[in-house]
């Protein structure tokens, strides 16, 4: 009570000059008072939270400071039915929604009190909208006596609201809830006061409630409150900016973000679906406005599709067309009804789309006049609808046909590219290209022809002037483009020429090109044509030897992919089939990952096949000791890939290399190095055994000296880092010291465990972090229940 009666009678003072000024006095503003109250960051604590002692003596005291705070609050909420201080309500609110935060950390049941107040207050207030005929209402919320503390004589200040403020007093106090995390507020009595305000509310008030529902966990409430929201979306009109700073105006200019995270944070559902279309409804007529909320209303739709497949209702079939038109990523949603009308069909024989399907029927019948009215980025756009059907049709083998003639479609479109003299037309077909290099039915080897105009001039026509034309144009091609034409050339094309393509784009100027050439080399891998010593020769070795800093981080990142898919161990695989996103899955070193992934068929080499001469990885192996941090790093990430396919990796001087990066200077690359260690540990021990033709039991028991001068090493690191860490008060590398320490110790090598547990126990008896201690305790403890021990047994 020392330190809180004189902050008490400072506010209590402070509060009278600002609320109740004498007239010989100078009036004090209320951004002042939140000013004191916010002077010291300590002022709250003191303030608001008593201290804790079953001693009966405590009971006055922790009265005392209950009424303050029950004071406090009232002295900063009545404001908010005040219009004369609304310049300062925003900061009054979140000075409020602080104290709440306070409170609820470290005084619940004072917490719960004053959230139950507003509550309180928000059905008075809501009742004399909804039901009284007076215009206005004198609320005493938050009321204390003002003799509820000792040698305090307490103001208090009713609130008073009239119809013109509900709105505004109400909105306060939804503000005040987002700010003191929902999650944590009576969830019974606050959903109720929700589906009230969501139901009768102004559009502003649904708005905050809209905020403070994606804030709140999932449960049957939602689904209700989806119903609702999806019918305030429909009736949604707000086109252009509002102006003013108000609490109301702020709201519907956070319009489209409130949705936007409402939207994120809704669990895939059929009534998240429905919200996600009325929200695409609302933005292509115009009453909506944004870019980010567009792709969340996609997304929703698409991952609720992807599981839970159906056709399009016949309310979303009247605005199909018009939303693909409008909404740049809706091409995804058509591709999955037009997707599971295919995958209903019960015609026989070879898939026909045109008979199958009549959503495709349609986009076929848009993509002709497309092509015959010249709208080529319509065009476009449709065939992004084809491609990903395409990609369905692959990844489920099925062999079929989209297009009545795809050659005779093709045909039409390269005589329109030839022909044409306006760049930006030439430029827009050159897209509609690549679409089509990802859709299997059309020829491959004239799309390349043409797709690697840009870069060199080939024999792509007869007209070799016609050609260089073209190609001049196209040299100037947005890089964006030149880097989606380059990912589709490397998975969908064709042909050994693409290593001379490649290699073209590693010398190229332009960085960007150049790292996405090396970071896609693995999927010529997937080509019989092409053989990894060609890559290296043409592709990787050059960008290793070359001076650009980038392109060597690039062959760090992909050497670990390489490694695998030249193993015969792994396969090109996608997240889902409507995905152009790929990535190098390994049954050896992927074995224990849970990510679902779709098989992309026939461009895997023959599983088994194994690395013949690992001679050719050498210079790959350098980039473990680079003397930049980020190749090093994306080194790091592959060292589980490297050690599991590659024998030389075992080799002394490897082993070398990568134990020094225990002590990295890069904290990211020396977690890498913890979390593979174990693998690590055990591949260098099949290697000894192997090599040496010795029996594993027999190993731990008589130890070779290569794997002791192994163990040593790592122990060896682990001590001199330690010792460094200490030296400096480098809280991190202790702890990424322990974590090695802890991951080499399940490796079961039994040589190394007493050394290893030294390293725990000198970091909980010397070291000054309380971190590192506890991180060290937990490994001794962790290591201990790995090899079936007690901690006190292990420390025997």
């Amino acid at each position: 009570i020392a330190q809180a009666e004189p902050l008490w009678t400072v506010i209590n003072a402070t509060a009278k000059k600002v609320f109740l000024p004498k007239k010989s006095e100078p009036k004090i503003t209320m951004k002042a008072f939140v000013n004191v109250l916010n002077s010291d960051p300590e002022h709250y604590i003191k303030l608001l939270i008593p201290p804790f002692d079953a001693n009966p003596i405590y009971d006055n005291l922790k009265s005392q400071y209950s009424a303050f705070t029950m004071w406090l609050f009232g002295i900063l909420f009545h404001v908010t039915g005040d219009t004369a201080h609304s310049m300062t309500l925003v900061n009054s609110l979140d000075v409020q929604a602080a104290m709440l935060r306070l409170l609820a950390r470290l005084h619940v049941s004072e917490f719960e009190r004053i959230t139950q107040e507003y509550l309180r207050v928000l059905d008075i207030v809501l009742d004399f909208e909804e039901h009284s005929d007076e215009e206005r209402l004198v609320i005493k919320g938050f009321f204390v006596e003002t003799t509820a503390i000792e040698r305090l004589q307490l103001i208090y200040l009713p609130m008073k609201v009239t119809k013109k403020s509900v709105i505004t007093v109400v909105i306060g106090i939804l503000r005040v809830i987002l700010k003191s995390k929902p999650d944590l507020w009576n969830r019974r009595g606050l959903w109720a006061r929700l589906m009230r305000l969501v139901i009768n509310g102004e559009l502003e008030v649904k708005l905050a409630c809209m905020k403070i529902v994606a804030h709140l966990p999932a449960d049957d409430n939602v689904a209700m409150f989806i119903k609702y929201s999806i019918e305030i979306v429909r009736n949604i009109n707000i086109g252009e900016r509002v102006n003013g700073e108000d609490l109301r105006s702020n709201l519907l200019n956070e319009t489209p973000d409130i949705l936007n995270d409402l939207i994120k944070s809704l669990m895939s559902s059929e009534g998240a679906t429905d919200l996600a279309f009325a929200i695409i409804e609302a933005l292509v007529a115009g009453r909506l406005s944004s870019t980010h909320l567009e792709i969340s209303a996609v997304c929703k739709i698409r991952d609720y599709l992807l599981v839970h497949p159906r056709a399009y209702t016949a309310a979303e079939g009247v605005n199909l067309m018009k939303n693909v038109e409008k909404c740049t990523d809706f091409h995804k949603i058509l591709s999955h009804f037009i997707v599971h009308e295919l995958n209903t069909s019960t015609k026989p024989g070879a898939l026909i789309a045109i008979q199958a399907s009549s959503l495709w029927r349609t986009i076929h019948q848009k993509i002709l006049e497309s092509l015959e009215s010249r709208k080529f980025a319509e065009l476009k756009k449709l065939l992004e609808i084809a491609r990903t059907v395409s990609l369905w049709m692959i990844s489920k083998k099925i062999r079929g046909q989209l297009f009545e003639s795809a050659r005779g479609f093709f045909n039409n479109l390269n005589d329109v590219f030839q022909a044409t003299e306006d760049q930006a037309e030439l430029y827009m077909i050159y897209e509609c290209f690549i679409e089509l290099l990802a859709i299997e039915e059309f020829p491959k080897e004239p799309l390349q022809k043409i797709l690697l105009l840009p870069w060199y001039l080939d024999k792509y026509s007869g007209n070799v002037e016609n050609s260089r034309r073209i190609s001049n144009i196209l040299k100037n091609l947005d890089v964006k483009i030149k880097l989606r034409c380059l990912n589709v050339l490397c998975e969908f094309g064709q042909g050994p020429q693409r290593v001379k393509f490649l290699s073209t784009c590693v010398t190229n100027l332009n960085v960007e090109v150049a790292t996405a050439a090396i970071l896609n080399s693995v999927l010529l891998l997937t080509d019989p044509e092409i053989t990894f010593s060609e890559i290296s020769a043409h592709i990787l070795n050059p960008a290793l030897v070359g001076e650009r800093l980038q392109l060597q981080e690039a062959v760090a990142k992909v050497i670990g992919s390489v490694v695998c898919f030249v193993s015969g161990k792994s396969k090109i695989m996608r997240p889902e089939w409507d995905c152009l996103d790929w990535s190098v899955v390994c049954s050896v070193c992927d074995k224990y990952s849970k990510k679902k992934s779709i098989f992309h068929p026939d461009n895997n080499i023959n599983e088994g096949s194994g690395i013949g001469d690992e001679g050719i990885f050498t210079n790959y192996l350098s980039l473990i000791n680079w003397r930049h941090t980020e190749v090093r790093r994306n080194m790091s990430d592959n060292l589980i890939r490297l050690s599991n396919h590659l024998d030389s990796f075992s080799t002394a001087n490897v082993s070398q290399a990568w134990i020094s990066r225990i002590t990295d200077s890069c904290l990211e690359t020396r977690r890498n190095v913890a979390k593979s260690i174990a693998i690590l540990a055990r591949n260098k021990l099949k290697y000894i055994i192997k090599n040496g033709g010795l029996d594993k039991q027999r190993i731990m028991h008589e130890p070779p000296r290569e794997l002791e001068k192994f163990s040593d090493l790592i122990v060896d690191e682990l001590g001199d880092g330690l010792t460094s860490a200490f030296e400096s008060s480098d809280e991190p590398l202790q702890i990424t010291i322990i974590h090695t320490a802890k991951e080499f110790a399940k490796a079961e090598m039994s040589i190394h465990e007493r050394r290893l547990c030294r390293v725990f126990i000198i970091t909980i008896m010397h070291s000054e972090s309380f971190t590192a201690v506890a991180a060290g305790v937990e490994a001794f403890k962790e290591v201990a229940e790995y090899h079936s021990l007690t901690p006190y047994e292990l420390f025997l």
